[in-house]
């Protein structure tokens, strides 16, 4: 009786402790959901002591019939950062017969992204064209910090915009994905203050709100079933130390002969 309830006091205790521990945690603690993503930062932030140089991507699709054929352009990094997925057409013929060449690289200078904390770097993406077709953007982002909620872009001199962007399907984890209808700077990221968040900071936001919700999910069940699991061991003790009625003699068998 005494183990069973130091054995639903820890689980109570443990369920309690983990959404402490995720509050005292730096933002961006996906241990135990995400696997850790070796992210290149060009300007690393003070969470990431260390961060080899990003890569950038070139590409040149050709032109058949005057379509530009379909393809993808993907930074040199050992995981993408950036992949630019085009579809047939996707952008205007080049004159004089020439293949189309995009370029997607990392920059420092690009709009100031008033109101938006940014989690990756921006990429600039350009092309020999103009981009007449939708196309597809996944951007990788760290676990070091708050996962993002959209994909934004801005034109040069212009406001940043939320794109309608969702989880990638490849992985569903660490990726981002928008679609795009124009070249211009690209990043992910959410609504809040341009600050990058200090290490050891306490910060909810970009995914983060979910953990620690189921965790008190968790701590609300297991404190609800304390004292019905306690009432039932309690039930099964008295049952096991209470006497047993004595039971009946069987009635005498008749005499042989007789019915």
């Amino acid at each position: 009786m005494r183990r069973a309830r130091y054995t639903l006091l820890a689980l109570a205790l443990v369920a309690a402790a983990y959404p402490l521990a995720a509050l005292q945690t730096p933002p961006g603690f996906y241990e135990g959901f995400c696997p850790p993503v070796d992210y290149k930062f060009l300007t690393p932030p003070p969470q990431v002591k260390a961060s080899r140089a990003p890569g950038a991507a070139h590409a040149e699709f050709k032109v058949v019939n005057g379509v530009v054929q379909p393809g993808f352009v993907a930074t040199a990094d050992d995981n993408p950062q950036a992949q630019l997925s085009v579809l047939p057409g996707a952008f205007g013929a080049p004159t004089g017969g020439g293949p189309e060449a995009i370029d997607v690289k990392p920059v420092k200078d690009y709009p100031e992204a008033k109101g938006l904390t940014l989690v990756t770097n921006v990429y600039q993406i350009t092309s020999s064209t103009p981009m007449v077709k939708t196309s597809n953007l996944r951007l990788l982002y760290s676990t070091v910090l708050p996962a993002p909620s959209s994909v934004y872009t801005a034109s040069a001199g212009g406001e940043w915009q939320a794109l309608p962007s969702n989880a990638s399907t490849q992985s569903g984890c660490s990726d981002i994905v928008a679609q795009i209808t124009t070249t211009g700077y690209f990043a992910a990221g959410y609504s809040g203050g341009s600050t990058v968040p200090k290490p050891g900071s306490t910060t909810v936001g970009g995914g983060q709100a979910l953990p620690i919700i189921v965790a008190l999910a968790i701590l609300i069940v297991v404190l609800a079933g304390l004292p019905l699991a306690l009432v039932r061991r309690r039930r099964a003790a008295e049952e096991a130390g209470s006497p047993r009625p004595p039971s009946s003699p069987a009635p005498p068998s008749p005499p042989p002969g007789r019915t």
